[in-house]
Protein backbone atom coordinates (compact mmCIF):
# COMPACT_ATOMS: atom_id res chain seq x y z
CA UNK A 1 0.00 0.00 0.00
CA UNK A 2 1.11 2.92 -1.50
CA UNK A 3 0.82 6.22 1.57
CA UNK A 4 -0.22 9.05 0.56
CA UNK A 5 1.74 12.45 1.89
CA UNK A 6 0.09 14.24 3.97
CA UNK A 7 -0.35 18.34 3.35
CA UNK A 8 0.64 20.74 5.81
CA UNK A 9 -2.92 22.60 6.15
CA UNK A 10 -5.60 21.68 8.38
CA UNK A 11 -7.80 21.60 5.30
CA UNK A 12 -4.95 19.72 3.26
CA UNK A 13 -4.69 16.95 6.29
CA UNK A 14 -8.30 16.39 6.19
CA UNK A 15 -8.63 15.82 2.64
CA UNK A 16 -5.79 13.22 2.76
CA UNK A 17 -7.76 11.31 5.61
CA UNK A 18 -10.88 11.45 3.37
CA UNK A 19 -8.86 10.39 0.35
CA UNK A 20 -7.10 7.68 2.49
CA UNK A 21 -10.46 6.90 3.94
CA UNK A 22 -11.57 6.24 0.02
CA UNK A 23 -8.75 4.28 -0.80
CA UNK A 24 -9.58 1.84 2.36
CA UNK A 25 -12.88 1.63 1.98
CA UNK A 26 -12.27 0.46 -1.99
CA UNK A 27 -10.01 -2.25 -0.46
CA UNK A 28 -12.07 -3.38 2.49
CA UNK A 29 -15.55 -3.56 0.76
CA UNK A 30 -16.58 -0.82 3.10
CA UNK A 31 -18.17 2.83 2.70
CA UNK A 32 -15.75 5.81 3.31
CA UNK A 33 -17.48 6.64 6.63
CA UNK A 34 -16.90 3.52 8.46
CA UNK A 35 -12.74 4.10 8.32
CA UNK A 36 -10.93 5.46 11.28
CA UNK A 37 -9.24 8.03 8.80
CA UNK A 38 -12.88 9.55 7.73
CA UNK A 39 -13.63 9.97 12.33
CA UNK A 40 -10.21 11.64 12.08
CA UNK A 41 -11.14 13.43 9.42
CA UNK A 42 -14.77 14.61 11.41
CA UNK A 43 -12.43 15.22 14.74
CA UNK A 44 -10.19 17.91 13.34
CA UNK A 45 -13.07 19.59 11.54
CA UNK A 46 -14.88 19.74 14.85
CA UNK A 47 -12.15 20.92 17.10
CA UNK A 48 -11.20 23.48 14.03
CA UNK A 49 -14.86 24.88 14.33
CA UNK A 50 -14.62 25.55 17.85
CA UNK A 51 -11.41 26.79 17.81
CA UNK A 52 -12.41 29.16 15.26
CA UNK A 53 -15.53 29.67 17.60
CA UNK A 54 -12.95 30.93 20.29
CA UNK A 55 -10.25 32.73 18.27
CA UNK A 56 -13.67 34.94 17.00
CA UNK A 57 -14.14 35.83 20.48
CA UNK A 58 -17.10 33.65 22.01
CA UNK A 59 -18.50 34.69 25.09
CA UNK A 60 -18.12 31.43 26.49
CA UNK A 61 -14.74 29.85 25.60
CA UNK A 62 -13.95 27.29 28.48
CA UNK A 63 -17.31 25.58 27.60
CA UNK A 64 -16.87 25.45 23.96
CA UNK A 65 -13.54 23.59 24.79
CA UNK A 66 -14.96 21.73 27.40
CA UNK A 67 -17.81 20.37 24.78
CA UNK A 68 -15.33 20.07 22.17
CA UNK A 69 -12.33 17.90 24.50
CA UNK A 70 -15.44 15.89 25.78
CA UNK A 71 -15.84 12.46 24.32
CA UNK A 72 -18.93 11.56 25.30
CA UNK A 73 -20.29 14.49 24.61
CA UNK A 74 -18.70 13.82 21.04
CA UNK A 75 -20.15 10.60 20.81
CA UNK A 76 -23.98 11.44 22.16
CA UNK A 77 -23.70 14.56 19.22
CA UNK A 78 -22.58 11.95 16.56
CA UNK A 79 -25.41 9.43 17.62
CA UNK A 80 -28.15 12.35 17.43
CA UNK A 81 -26.93 13.59 14.06
CA UNK A 82 -27.10 9.63 13.02
CA UNK A 83 -23.37 9.12 12.46
CA UNK A 84 -21.88 5.22 12.01
CA UNK A 85 -18.61 6.05 13.34
CA UNK A 86 -15.77 3.24 12.87
CA UNK A 87 -17.34 0.80 15.41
Amino acid sequence: MKMMPLKDTHQGIIDDLRDIAHFNSAELGERPETMPEWDAADLIEELMSALQKIADGAPNPEEIARKALDPFARMIHNYEAGSTGSG
